[in-house]
């Protein structure tokens, strides 16, 4: 009845984002909203979610940077990118876990080492500009572990050492 209501097609989008039916449904209303308020970045976040869930990386990524760039203190952008780009490479670890060729390992070891690097920028973004505390602090989790891994440049190093104060803080350590 009322098709160009935000507010009814975002509740439309929740319920279909909570029940993971009919994705085609779900763009359409996605888009509908887009198009009636462009500046809302939760909405291309949102797109972005559910082309993560189905795996299509490079959609899901190019609606998160939108989602940021749209309003750049929607932060839920760059940290749904750097969790994106930390996520892909938990799924390579895995295949490569599993993979006995040497030379398909060494190009997994080498997209897993690229997937990280690419997570720290929109994970600093998210951790340093955040004011939830929450959302720092699920910045700086994945944060301290790409660094930890890269520990034998300096830069790493002395960001691990950044992330792992601040959350040793949080402890209160």
């Amino acid at each position: 009845l009322f098709p160009e209501n935000n507010g009814i097609l975002i509740g439309l989008i929740n319920l279909y984002m909570d029940t993971n039916e009919d994705t085609a449904k779900l763009f359409d209303l996605l888009h509908t909203a887009q198009g009636i308020d462009p500046k809302n970045a939760s909405l291309y976040y949102a797109e972005a979610e559910v082309y993560n869930k189905l795996k299509d990386l490079e959609n899901a990524e190019k609606l998160y940077r939108k989602s940021y760039e749209v309003d750049n203190n929607y932060l839920y952008g760059m940290y749904g990118l750097g969790a994106l780009y930390y996520n892909n490479f938990v799924d390579l670890r895995e295949k490569a876990s599993n993979e006995l060729d040497d030379a398909k390992y060494a190009a997994l070891e080498k997209q897993m080492e690229e997937s990280l690097q690419k997570a720290v920028e929109p994970f600093e973004i998210a951790f340093d500009n955040a004011k939830d505390p929450d959302l720092k602090t699920a910045c700086a989790e994945p944060l301290k572990t790409i660094c930890f891994i890269f520990r034998e440049d300096p830069k790493y190093m002395e960001k691990y050492n950044k992330y792992n104060d601040y959350l040793n803080a949080l402890k209160g350590e």
